[in-house]
């Protein structure tokens, strides 16, 4: 038989199904609907100041403002049509409701989302590591890598103030902060602290982390920190902004 010849008694193979689709928020539905409040007040806020703009069409640059001297920008009647503005008729005393009430509407949902930052831990994650641990374990597709060469890191560090009027309540302050009670509230936003019998590794967090932090000679670092920094702003302080 030719090879080009196709047996029809043979079964078609089924075509393979399409793996299921899977919805990865990107956020939080807390944030989510905060975005969604904040475009909604921010465009009422933006058509109920058109309707207050129109009763006053001057703008102002510099000392003046409010009468009608020396505008740097002026339009005459009511130059904003009505269908861009809220409300749609002129009355400047409804916009200026629209406009405040909208304004608290702005600060509320602010507060809000930052209560809920705190309840559902968003503004405790600590580090990135400890998030995308926390991401994870919550089913976010991502995978959490160690580089060969070893994990950069920094340290945190407490320090008391030469010459500080309130040197008793600054020492107590320090000794608390090499405790083990402070370290299992550090604990809760870093996964590698200071005393060694506190250990909080969140679920999905890598074992070997510790072990393959990059090793770091403190003492060559701080004696060459006048080199470093002269040869950083040799390459870049030209790029930086200018001083005032």
């Amino acid at each position: 038989m030719n090879e080009a010849e196709v047996n029809p008694e043979l079964p078609e193979a089924e075509p393979t199904p399409a793996p299921p689709r899977r919805i990865a928020y990107r956020h939080r539905l807390p944030t989510r609907l905060w975005h969604w409040v904040n475009a909604l007040t921010v465009f009422v806020m933006l058509m109920s100041g058109l309707m207050i703009f129109n009763a006053h069409p001057h703008l102002y640059w510099g000392n003046f403002g409010a009468n009608f001297d020396q505008p740097w920008l002026s339009f005459r009647g009511r130059p904003i049509p009505g269908w861009t503005t809220i409300p749609s008729t002129y009355n400047l005393a409804a916009a200026r409701r629209w406009h405040l009430a909208f304004a608290w509407l702005l600060v509320v949902g602010l507060i809000l989302f930052l209560v809920m930052s705190f309840i559902n831990r968003h503004a405790q994650l600590g580090s990135f590591d400890m998030r995308a641990a926390r991401e994870k374990s919550a089913g976010a597709p991502i995978e959490i890598i160690s580089p060969a060469e070893g994990i950069g890191w920094d340290m945190e560090a407490f320090a008391i103030v030469k010459g500080t009027k309130k040197a008793d309540a600054a020492r107590k302050v320090a000794d608390w902060a090499v405790t083990k009670a402070a370290s299992e509230l550090y604990s809760k936003f870093y996964a590698v602290v200071a005393h060694p019998e506190v250990k909080n590794v969140p679920k999905n967090y890598p074992a070997d982390a510790e072990a393959r932090m990059a090793k770091v000679d403190f003492q060559k670092m701080a004696d060459d920190r006048a080199r470093v920094l002269a040869e950083w702003s040799k390459r870049y302080e030209s790029k930086a902004a200018p001083k005032n």
